[in-house]
């Protein structure tokens, strides 16, 4: 796909959070300290301009998912909105899944502590802007409005994989 941003080589499952973090760069977004709507937005971006080797989007192997809820990991409850991208891995089974997180967290509070956990997905890379648009009433997103995060977190999680 030819975007303002170049023409964007397809990447190695492994290497999603590097391509993610050049993609951002060459965007001119921060991904540790700009607010979360500008690293979603550089997320979708990358969705809908960088495909995966071996992964077809349409057969469900290259997928966005948000979602949202109150959690406690051990260190307190917390709020989370993580938006990910899940790919499967290329010649591997069903449960090898790779997925690339950004994890926003705050305060579970106020209008925060009453959304109960939810999620959805999208798998489509040509209509992400619909995507995108879907979710501004998303009531998670909507309640955090521009309450500044406990702490952010972009990390690669491998399931299944050898």
């Amino acid at each position: 796909m030819n975007s303002i941003l170049g023409d964007w080589p397809p990447v190695d499952p492994l290497d999603l959070k590097a391509g993610l973090e050049h993609f951002a760069k060459v965007a001119g977004v921060n991904l540790e300290t700009d607010p979360y709507g500008a690293v979603f937005g550089a997320m979708f971006d990358y969705y809908a301009e960088v495909r995966v080797n071996g992964c077809d989007p349409g057969n469900d192997e290259d997928l966005l998912l948000l979602d949202w809820g109150s959690y406690d990991w051990g260190s307190g409850r917390a709020y989370e909105v993580d938006l990910s991208r899940q790919v499967m891995v290329p010649g591997g089974g069903e449960e090898d899944v790779i997925d690339l997180h950004i994890v926003y967290r705050f305060p579970n509070e106020g209008d925060l502590a009453k959304i109960p956990v939810g999620n959805d997905w999208w798998g489509s890379p040509s209509k992400v802007t619909e995507f995108s648009e879907a979710l501004v009433d998303n009531p998670a997103l909507v309640a955090v409005g521009d309450a500044e995060a406990l702490s952010v977190e972009i990390y690669l999680e491998t399931v299944g994989v050898k």
